[in-house]
């Protein structure tokens, strides 16, 4: 049972060694980590802040090529209002955290 699993996943394993998926999973999470250094200072400037909003929008960007080249899938033509609600949605969690994160830090 075990071996099917591993057979199963195998073609996964190899994509995700693979120098394109890196590339892209690290490309984000520098995007998120500057994100996050640019509002640690200000959170509830955060949604409002287009460079911000540019990183974690770029950030979602590279994660989804990461995951779909993983899958060994074509890429869909890209859809705006989504792209747009996902960046929204990321950036508001963060702001989120970043905010809950400086109230247990100052308190």
């Amino acid at each position: 049972m075990a071996t099917d699993t591993i057979t199963r996943l195998s073609p996964y394993a190899e994509r995700l060694l693979d120098d394109y998926i890196y590339d892209e999973l690290d490309d984000a999470g520098k995007k998120l980590r500057a994100a996050y250094r640019r509002v640690s200072g200000r959170p509830s400037k955060a949604v409002d802040d287009p460079r911000v909003v540019r990183l974690v929008r770029d950030a979602a960007e590279s994660v989804r090529n990461a995951a779909i080249a993983a899958a060994g899938r074509e890429p869909e033509p890209p859809k705006r209002k989504r792209r747009i609600l996902a960046a929204l949605l990321i950036t508001a969690g963060t702001a989120l955290v970043v905010r809950r994160l400086s109230e247990t830090s100052e308190g």
